[in-house]
């Protein structure tokens, strides 16, 4: 089958080497002004890994929306609605996109599905595919498992069916609200975990996990979700890759808060971070508004092992 993947960037590239190396027919887009095409194009590789040479590159998004029925977005989440503008001036109607990244608008604290159904309405299907993994551990053969869910039950299992590998087994969700508040807050959850890391409280992670999963539990909750989810494949099947992966972008920032370094790489959870500011107000998340704070750099790096010694611990089964 074909498919068209958006972005070109570390996950967008390597979900064109993947698909490829299934036998499909793939185009991956980047923009006309992007550094990361123009050093494909060159080079056909990246620091992660080597494109064939049957991968398709393009920078004209219109060709690309035409080249397949199932179209993967992997770009920046904060830069959607901006895409999505461009995106309904081609030839969409009827396509499948499924959101390939994690994330909640700062600006909207929407959901990323919800800011695609704005601009789609009833004319293209959406859904999402999210769950743990570092490109890197896949392309060195590890496998794992994602979640693909859509407001359509028919949606998401057309797209766990079209895309179902060995490498990676598509898991069909039933709550894409939970699925995409956890897989996004997540994100922050990592960064935590890093930031322990560099206090040398490593030991406490396994506290952070339980803590900030009953938090975000609430949160999804909160949010018309099923507090469940947050102990599923999208959330806490994450931890590995967020918390504890040599790879994850998420832990290596929080060294950096606490080493008061630069981090040059893109951290979804900075974002979520800041829209978790403006939920914390609809529910009872202080301890992840804690976290939020620490990294947004408004309180020390210190009051995350405070937060983590003195968290209620009896509001654990409150949502059983």
């Amino acid at each position: 089958m074909k498919i068209t993947i958006l972005g070109c960037g570390r996950w967008g590239s390597f979900l064109a080497w993947h698909f490829n190396r299934l036998g499909h027919s793939v185009l991956l887009w980047g923009r006309s002004t992007s550094e990361k095409l123009k050093n494909l194009k060159t080079t056909r590789a990246n620091a992660y890994l080597k494109l064939p040479d049957n991968i398709l590159l393009s920078s004209i998004l219109s060709d690309a929306i035409d080249f397949s029925d199932i179209i993967l977005i992997a770009i920046q989440e904060q830069n959607l609605r901006e895409l999505l503008q461009c995106i309904v001036s081609t030839n969409y109607l009827e396509k499948t996109f499924v959101l390939c990244m994690k994330g909640i608008e700062i600006n909207t604290c929407k959901r990323l599905s919800e800011v695609a159904y704005e601009y789609f309405k009833d004319n293209a299907e959406v859904a999402i595919m999210v769950g743990p993994g570092q490109p890197t551990d896949i392309i060195n053969g590890e496998s794992t498992c994602f979640i693909v869910d859509a407001n359509k039950k028919k949606v998401s299992e057309y797209i766990a069916k079209s895309l179902n590998s060995e490498y990676i087994r598509m898991q069909i969700g039933n709550d894409i609200v939970g699925n995409e508040i956890g897989a996004a807050v997540n994100k922050i959850i990592g960064i935590a975990g890093g930031i322990l890391d560099g206090l040398n409280h490593s030991s406490l992670k396994g506290l952070l996990m339980v803590a900030g999963t009953n938090e975000i539990a609430k949160l999804i909750k909160s949010q018309g979700g099923n507090p469940k989810t947050a102990y599923g494949l999208s959330c806490l099947g994450d931890y590995q890759a967020s918390l504890y992966s040599e790879h994850s972008n998420s832990v290596s920032f929080g060294k950096t808060i606490v080493n008061n370094k630069e981090f040059n790489s893109h951290v979804p959870g900075v974002y979520t971070a800041k829209a978790i500011q403006k939920l914390a107000n609809k529910c009872e998340i202080s301890f992840l508004l804690t976290i939020s704070q620490i990294i947004l750099k408004k309180e020390r790096p210190t009051k995350l092992v405070d937060a983590l010694l003195n968290y209620n611990w009896g509001i654990y089964y409150e949502n059983d």
